[in-house]
């Protein structure tokens, strides 16, 4: 599979969801991603903790995607352990990204791996103040994210490659919470990965009921940024 390059926005929404879409990829699709993915997730949250049963909390939320639209053709969850006892958000979030690709290697798993990275590295430039990113609002003890890798091809086709980081490691306090590295001994810290193929005639169907169940607030786009 060849990675080709495209121009690429990075919006950051409320409660730690972080979306990649491509530039050509229309609003409507934009939208569709964000609400349904938005309403899974707190779906998923009531059911389970995100934490404690990371992998029923995410076959939950693969589950919920599935019934607003979004098939889903690879799930994984990898439980993710360092030989130096050291994490970093950057490298959780590709191997999420990987997880959801599976079997590719080589130039694709590069690039996922360097698309974290990227991420990361951009939102913690930014000099504009994103509340929900900084690491004085989370609990000490753990962390979660979300990063949607949309995708669109010419022909109007919409995938969604999912990345949800989950970790009861501790953080260094003294650092940058985007750029902190944990002390990984001892701890839970999963990847989760999953790529869904976006089906617009089965969301059409619950689409009123997505927006009526799903508060405005949480399609509030805090921070655009091109990567």
């Amino acid at each position: 599979m060849a990675v080709k390059s495209e121009k690429l926005e990075l919006q950051v929404l409320p409660d730690k969801n972080l979306f990649v879409f491509p530039d050509a990829m229309s609003d409507m699709n934009r939208d569709a991603a964000k609400a349904c993915h938005a309403l899974a997730t707190q779906g998923a949250n009531k059911q389970h903790d995100p934490i404690k049963e990371t992998r029923e909390w995410f076959r939950q939320y693969v589950f919920l995607m599935s019934k607003m639209g979004w098939a889903p053709t690879n799930v994984d969850v990898q439980e993710v352990t360092q030989s130096d006892r050291q994490l970093e958000i950057s490298n959780l979030v590709g191997k999420g990204l990987q997880a959801a690709y599976g079997i590719f290697t080589g130039e694709v798993a590069t690039a996922l791996e360097g698309l974290g990275k990227t991420v990361i590295a951009a939102l913690a430039a930014s000099t504009k103040n994103v509340e929900m990113l900084n690491r004085k609002t989370f609990e000490d003890d753990r962390t979660g994210l979300s990063l949607a890798k949309c995708e669109q091809t010419s022909a109007g086709q919409v995938a969604m490659l999912v990345s949800a980081i989950q970790t009861d490691a501790k953080p260094d306090k003294s650092a940058n919470y985007l750029l902190l590295k944990w002390e990984s001994s001892g701890t839970r810290n999963f990847a989760c990965g999953a790529v869904l193929n976006f089906d617009p005639r089965q969301y059409d169907k619950v689409r009123s009921l997505v927006e009526t169940k799903l508060d405005d607030n949480a399609l509030q786009v805090l921070l655009a940024l091109e990567i």
